[in-house]
């Protein structure tokens, strides 16, 4: 009897622990403003988690000189916060700071490395899982502009971003149509 106690609180533990995760990302999701933002695309494999798409994002290597403060002292792992602003249907990168904004939209990222007047960072957004048959059709899509020697101009991920910054990918958009994406990764 105290064997089947423990084990059905065990089991409710772990749905609680599940559900709750499920629910602050949806939160996250639902109550975050929906921005748009250019990528440069790869195409990774992971045997555990399936196809999916790696993509820096061209807010990902910014000039150092957007950094706002003290320009020395940017660390490798620093969380900063990089102020987008909406130039057309895109949101472009306006200035980096390292306290979070009062106001406006802003991204959460690290410091990956600081070389040569650029700041490379990420946001943890970089892996974007979706269907093997999605993938395939957009991977298609994708190489044909890498086969002629260009970077596809026609590529942007949809990204959820909340008042502290978190962001969560939400959809891709390829040559104007939109493909859902898993965004609870």
């Amino acid at each position: 009897m105290k064997k089947r106690i423990l084990f059905t609180v065990f089991i409710l533990l772990q749905l609680g622990y599940f559900t709750c995760g499920i629910l602050y990302h949806k939160g996250k999701i639902e109550k975050g403003r929906k921005i748009i933002l250019k990528v440069k695309p790869r195409d990774p494999y992971s045997p555990v988690r399936g196809r999916y798409l790696h993509v820096t994002y061209t807010i990902s290597d910014l000039p150092s000189r957007l950094l706002e403060g003290e320009k020395r002292g940017i660390q490798r792992g620093e969380e900063v916060f990089v102020v987008l602003e909406k130039k057309g249907d895109v949101w472009e990168a306006r200035k980096i700071v390292k306290e979070k904004p009062e106001s406006g939209v802003f991204i959460k990222g690290k410091v990956k490395y600081s070389w040569q007047g650029k700041i490379h960072l990420e946001y943890g957004i970089e892996g974007i899982f979706m269907d093997e048959d999605r993938c395939e059709k957009l991977n298609a899509l994708l190489s044909s502009g890498f086969r002629r020697g260009q970077r596809p101009s026609y590529f942007y991920v949809e990204v959820s971003v909340d008042k502290e910054g978190r962001a969560c990918p939400t959809g891709i958009i390829v040559k104007g149509e939109s493909y859902s994406v898993m965004p609870f990764h």
